[in-house]
């Protein structure tokens, strides 16, 4: 063989190295892209990942967060972390997840947080006493001060005026005068029927 055909034999081995070198190297990078995610996560990055967390829950599991006690929601957490970590969630908790995707994983409820233990629930049950206090405290002193029952009582009562000697005096005459007007009406009365009694029978 020539040398020069030796030559270009070597140029030929040295380009299909390069290439294969090339595509080494870049598989080797994209793989490298697949074996995890740009960032990891812990546990204490919860509030960074409440939303990715929240929608992994639904999809995922089929539960919602509000469903959760705070040991339960924990738990789910470390795992979510775990399968992050690992890669093996969905593109799009890498990425961006889709507004669609958050309207239908988002309910509203009526409760106020998640599922609460004994403790939680105390804690929460005195917080709301205290806000319903200051909240009646505030809407009495807008609000024009009633007259008690009571007062409400004497307003409408006229009060008695004391009685004087005199008024007393009074009233005893006034009773006897009237006992004396009933006596001679009585007496009228009777006589009436007499009179008119003995021409009923003489008839």
């Amino acid at each position: 063989m020539s040398k020069r055909s030796r030559d270009h034999a070597d140029d030929r081995k040295e380009s299909k190295k390069a290439k294969k070198s090339s595509h080494k190297k870049h598989k080797k990078h994209k793989t490298s892209r697949q074996d995890g995610p740009e960032t990891t996560l812990t546990v204490d990055d919860y509030f960074q990942k409440a939303k990715e967390f929240r929608v992994w829950l639904k999809l995922e599991k089929g539960v919602y967060f509000d469903d959760l006690t705070s040991a339960d929601a924990q738990a789910a957490f470390e795992k979510f972390v775990s399968k992050w970590n690992a890669n093996r969630l969905e593109s799009m908790y890498y990425t961006t997840i889709p507004q669609q995707v958050l309207e239908s994983v988002h309910r509203t409820k009526h409760k106020w947080g998640f599922k609460m233990n004994d403790h939680e629930r105390l804690e929460l049950a005195s917080t709301k006493d205290t806000v319903d206090i200051s909240t009646n405290k505030e809407t009495t002193s807008a609000r024009p001060a009633l007259p008690s029952h009571s007062t409400a009582a004497s307003r409408a009562t006229p009060k008695q005026p004391a009685s004087s000697p005199r008024e007393v005096d009074d009233s005893d005459d006034d009773r006897k005068r009237a006992k004396r007007d009933r006596k001679a009406y009585n007496k009228h009365k009777d006589m009436v029927h007499e009179e008119l009694a003995p021409k009923a029978t003489g008839r």
